[in-house]
């Protein structure tokens, strides 16, 4: 993936490994070397473009911008800053949250999690959780905001595979689409006037209804055609074809000399499949439902 920064600049972390995002401070001028892979639930948006045909029309949605996450901020504090040279807030879900308690009319953000680190609470000004958002509920927003947590937000997926126009503050995390989303085509970005020029975004977008609605038509096409299992594993099949080519046969070892292997197949592993109590936070998870052979 190419990047705005260059190269002479970064710092030396070592060997490249299989990520499913990549960090880039372009402020401090580093960044990590990782082979950017799809993200681990990324089979949400298959379960999201299944679905798409079943969707409330763009037109029938709330004019509102929905942000559902929970507490987290980013791990590695990238320093961001607008177009002005002015910094953006550290953790970008507390800011949108006070943000939204200031312009309820605009924004409808709901913070999970909010019990498990008081004082992380304390810090962003947040005494409980609110209402977890089920993602069968996003798609009665024609605005979605995405966020960085502690790293990228892999919910970024199925959001452009809803429908809706997605809003995406500036972020120093790239994922290994990041090259082929075209701004103001599939996404709206945010925060580079100014940290709220979100508020705008969505009035604009209000007075100018035909174009919001194609800028989520093509979000919606360009998930559900580049970022499906189809195109997963054409991007896979790639990247471990490349990544062959720079072992050295005699250092790979068979899986016949690795031992601690378990051989498991797709029946061993349950995950969730009820798309309606799927909240984008508490509901990624798959359990093993019996013991491997």
């Amino acid at each position: 993936m190419e990047s705005g920064v260059s190269k002479e600049t970064f710092p030396d972390y070592g060997v490249p490994f299989l990520s499913t995002m990549k960090y880039e401070d372009f402020v401090r001028g580093s960044a990590t070397l990782d082979v950017v892979t799809p993200c681990y639930y990324d089979a949400l948006v298959d379960q999201v473009c299944e679905r798409r045909l079943g969707f409330p029309e763009f037109g029938e949605r709330k004019n509102k911008l929905l942000g559902a996450f929970g507490m987290h901020c980013p791990f590695t504090p990238s320093q961001l800053t607008d177009t002005h040279g002015l910094p953006l807030d550290d953790c970008p879900r507390g800011y949108f949250k006070r943000l939204a308690n200031e312009h309820p009319e605009v924004l409808e953000v709901n913070v999970t999690r909010v019990e498990s680190d008081p004082g992380l609470a304390e810090k962003l000004g947040l005494t409980k959780s609110d209402a977890a958002v089920p993602l069968a509920e996003h798609v009665w927003y024609k605005y979605l905001l995405d966020t960085d947590g502690l790293g990228r937000s892999c919910k970024f997926e199925a959001m452009l595979g809803m429908g809706s126009v997605v809003l995406r503050p500036t972020t120093a995390h790239a994922s290994h689409f990041s090259d082929a989303l075209v701004p103001f085509r599939h996404y709206v970005p945010i925060q580079r006037e100014s940290a709220d020029d979100a508020l705008d975004a969505v009035r604009w977008l209000d007075a100018n209804p035909l174009v919001a609605e194609k800028i989520a038509k093509a979000g919606q096409d360009f998930a559900c055609s580049q970022l499906v299992k189809p195109a997963r594993r054409c991007f896979w099949v790639k990247a471990i074809s490349e990544l062959g080519k720079l072992a050295e046969p005699a250092s790979v070892p068979t899986p016949g000399e690795r031992h601690w292997l378990v051989k498991m197949t797709k029946d061993d592993l349950q995950c969730d499949e009820n798309f309606d109590a799927i909240d984008g936070e508490n509901s990624f998870r798959c359990t093993v439902k019996k013991n491997p052979a």
